[in-house]
């Protein structure tokens, strides 16, 4: 065993040196981006790229090797042994050329390689042309690695057969379990660790300073991680200058903003004047209620009375938005659309993807600027569906999960994570430690299946009810929500805040009709009255909500939103997208649903939620332009999330 042991641990050894070289090759090659960073932040970014490798290791070297602890002869047959070495040395220089191609091309888009490689792979000829035409110092010093590296690997095997084969006989229950103990090995390595789901891209983004992150993944590992992921294309309906003219007509039709560079579709710094009377030190609270439908909310047309009295009070207080949209289905794509203005797609949910390389500018990041005090809080457990490191790879500093309760078991549902009204209690808490002004996201957590109340009083409905147990648990988080404002009402910062209550998606298959399958509540809320109380019937979506947070504050910065200020009076010309399989593009009061970008029906919203009286004058030239802006829109979007063109 001690042979075999020796023989698997040197690869592995091998690989964890190879690839640690060569990321700090990249350190060196792109210094300028690392020198004025603290030493221990770069330091922490490698130590944590050690992780990404022995994933990387341990799911192509590790299967490689794993027939090696089955307690049979063979393995010490010097022609199998071989048979290894060969493989694993074709392995070792595809893995190092793949890192030397990333190295190079980190330069032009700005992030590790991933999907990209296919594209590449389609024309390998004029790759390499272009490369020996401008980089032919940079082709040779990267094949004199390549060579280094194989003879490095020969080096080793021929020392590795060397070692005398064991003379006693193959013990088959030791072998056996050294079998199990190595693939067990093998299952924590290639997921990363212990931790509940596999690691991923964005478990690399500890703080909003990206090149930290890029530091610690490595190309094999965004590329293997490309391969589980539906393949996603650029969009070409549309010539690229018209798509760009359209997509900007689209958003300069409600805002007038100035763009820096014709690269940067949706980049742009806002010209208009503040939408209300000075707010620029206003604190912000960010609600975001899990599942929270808009048509089980009494106030947005409920069926079912006293299922959410909290928030019905609430919104006689504020601006309630009547036809507000999720723009995807998970909390994943409503929570990237909220905080980072990044609609979801069809093809594309940016958390847990590798886009989350991509530069982009969220509303922690705007915030910061002004000097805001940050905090992002969420009762799950860490590493579940990739929130807690969005959250920090957005800019929160400071961000708290369910370990970050003491006793948390004893607080949490069983399933999800911490009751709601205890998440409350914990945020009202930390907001009062928080320096002023503060910006604080609240992601709720009881609303979600198995439906548990955490107390019998809040059996509101009985059993004779339908839903009754979606409906008490719906209650309970209204109630909870009432708790937060009672005691927040008491706070010395309550009267100097904007609160923001809306939802991450609806609850799938509750819905009666189409419309309300996409339509959450929004309530704009401030106890001193800046923004009056009011209902608005028009259209508006979750990448709205950044513009419309940077408007109420006067924020001037250049963002990279992909929706509009919803306090700007121009209802006719909103729009928004909604991704569920289909694609449904609102726009002009007419509701149009795309599978990619071949039209399957138009619908009036206004007066045709379920979507059974499809138009049928779509040739007209309004609704022919409302089809190619979704186009362009769509178009834009995808692309530069591609390209990596979201924010220079």
């Amino acid at each position: 065993m001690s042979r075999i042991l020796k023989i698997v641990g040197s690869q592995f050894l091998f690989g964890m040196l190879l690839f640690s070289l060569v990321r700090l090759l990249f350190l060196g090659t792109y210094f300028e981006l690392y020198k004025d960073l603290p030493l221990l932040e770069i330091l922490t970014s490698l130590v944590l790229g050690l992780r990404f490798d022995f994933s990387v290791i341990s799911k192509l070297f590790g299967l490689l090797n794993l027939i090696l602890f089955l307690p049979f002869a063979f393995r010490h047959n010097r022609f199998f042994l071989g048979l290894i070495a060969l493989v694993g040395g074709v392995l070792t220089l595809a893995l190092l050329s793949l890192q030397l191609v990333d190295l190079g091309y980190y330069q032009i888009v700005g992030r590790r390689i991933s999907f990209e490689l296919f594209t590449i792979m389609n024309d390998v000829g004029g790759t390499l042309a272009t490369t020996m035409k401008d980089h032919k110092t940079e082709a040779f010093g990267g094949l004199f690695i390549l060579l280094l590296a194989l003879g490095s690997w020969i080096w080793m095997w021929r020392r590795l057969l060397s070692i005398p084969v064991p003379k006693t006989k193959p013990r088959y229950f030791l072998g056996a379990l050294s079998f199990i103990v190595f693939l067990l090995a093998l299952v924590v390595g290639g997921r990363g660790g212990f931790q509940a789901k596999p690691i991923v891209e964005n478990a690399a983004f500890r703080n909003p300073i990206l090149v930290l992150g890029h530091l610690s993944l490595n190309a094999p590992f965004t590329v293997l991680h490309q391969l589980t992921q539906r393949e996603v294309k650029k969009i070409d309906w549309l010539p690229k200058k018209e798509a760009q003219e359209r997509t900007r007509q689209l958003l300069q039709s409600i805002e007038n903003s100035e763009y820096p560079t014709e690269k940067y579709t949706f980049y742009r710094k806002s010209l208009q004047e503040p939408s209300s009377s000075p707010t620029s030190n206003y604190n912000v609270v960010f609600l975001i209620m899990e599942s929270w439908p808009a048509h089980t909310t009494g106030v947005l047309g409920s069926k079912i009375k006293g299922v959410t009295p909290q928030f019905d009070a609430l919104s006689k207080k504020g601006k309630l938005f009547t036809r507000f949209i999720s723009n995807g289905t998970r909390s994943i794509e409503g929570i990237a659309s909220s905080l980072m203005s990044i609609s979801a797609l069809p093809d594309i949910a940016l958390i847990m993807s590798g886009f989350e390389q991509n530069k982009m500018v969220s509303l922690a990041d705007l915030l910061d600027k002004r000097s805001y005090d940050t905090l992002f809080l969420h009762g799950i457990y860490r590493g579940s569906f990739g929130m807690h490191e969005f959250a920090r790879r957005s800019g929160y500093k400071k961000v708290l999960a369910q370990e970050d309760f003491p006793d948390y078991p004893a607080k949490s549902d069983g399933t999800w994570g911490i009751w709601d009204h205890i998440q409350y209690e914990r945020m009202i808490e930390e907001i009062d430690q928080m320096k002023k002004p503060f910006f604080s996201t609240f992601f709720s957590v009881s609303h979600h299946e198995p439906f548990v109340v955490p107390e019998k009083r809040f059996n509101h409905f009985p059993e004779s009810v339908k839903d009754h147990e979606w409906l008490n648990t719906l209650y309970y988080t209204d109630w909870a929500l009432g708790y937060f404002f009672e005691m927040a009402s008491k706070k010395d910062w309550y009267e100097n805040t904007l609160f923001i209550i809306t939802a991450d998606h609806t609850i799938s298959g509750r819905a009666d009709r189409v419309m309300d399958s996409a339509r959450i509540p929004l309530l704009l809320f401030t106890p001193s009255g800046v923004i009056p109380p009011s209902v608005d019937n028009q259209i508006g979506s979750q990448v709205d909500l950044v513009p419309t947070i940077m408007d109420f504050l006067d924020i001037k910065e250049p963002h990279n939103s992909m929706g509009v200020s919803l306090l700007r009076e121009h209802p006719e010309k909103r729009f928004g997208l909604f991704s569920s399989g289909t694609t449904t593009w609102f726009k002009d009061g007419t509701a149009y649903q795309f599978a990619e970008d071949r039209l399957l029906g138009a619908y009036n919203f206004e007066d045709d939620w379920t979507f059974t009286k499809g138009l049928t004058d779509l040739q007209s030239e309004a609704h022919q332009e409302n089809i190619k802006a979704y186009q362009a829109y769509l178009q834009s979007a995808q692309n530069s999330l591609l390209e990596n063109t979201i924010a220079p």
